[in-house]
């Protein structure tokens, strides 16, 4: 091989080189693109662009450290619309969607940019309120559920909301206990004819040995 053909291919071979590594950054963006539209995607309700189960418990395991860590209030408030899926097939998927997307607006607009507020699943809805005590949590609570369901009969519709609101004064003891409280007390105004419970958790006693 002459000198000249040696240099040739050096030269080939490192425009190709170029080439590769100038396509691998060009894709680049866009993979990290992908990968945090999939990450939003997947902690982003589409309909409503409010948060979803998952992105609500993430974000509640980091405000229930917090509060402990510093020994302040939070309050958990549930939210579930009666008759949502009654009224979903008597007037169609679309007006329904149209219906929740309006309930999340005002939901947004009512709470502080400080609180937390997903869409579980369906019509329930869930909030987290920082730096807030159960007799806040249930203002709170009463505020949103009056509201909602005004929205609804405006638009001429039978749905009423029910809520239920646990207080944890110095922080619940872990997410599961949080959580497992709020069912209990959802559970509770689904078979009651009130249309709020509330219940302030108090940390078991310590087993003395």
């Amino acid at each position: 091989m002459t000198a000249g053909s040696a240099t040739g291919s050096l030269v080939s071979g490192a425009l190709v080189s170029l080439a590769v590594l100038l396509g691998v950054a060009a894709l680049v963006p866009g993979l990290r693109f992908t990968a945090q539209s999939y990450r939003e995607h997947a902690q982003v309700d589409p309909l409503t662009n409010l948060g979803n189960r998952r992105f609500f418990r993430e974000v509640a395991a980091v405000e229930l450290n917090r509060s402990k860590r510093y020994t302040r209030p939070v309050s958990l408030i549930c939210l579930d619309a009666d008759g949502f899926e009654r009224l979903r097939h008597t007037i169609g998927g679309a007006d329904s969607d149209l219906l929740l997307v309006q309930l999340a607006s005002v939901m947004t607009g009512v709470l502080r940019t400080s609180d937390v507020v997903a869409r579980i699943s369906g019509a329930e809805f869930a909030v987290l309120l920082p730096e807030t005590d159960g007799k806040g949590g249930r203002i709170v609570a009463e505020k949103l559920r009056r509201r909602l369901t005004e929205i609804c009969e405006v638009a001429g519709h039978s749905v009423t909301f029910r809520a239920s609101v646990v207080g944890f004064g110095d922080g619940p003891v872990s997410a599961e206990v949080m959580f497992r409280q709020a069912d209990e007390v959802m559970a509770e105004a689904k078979r009651s004819p009130e249309t709020l419970k509330y219940r302030d958790y108090e940390h078991p006693p310590l087993q003395l040995v």
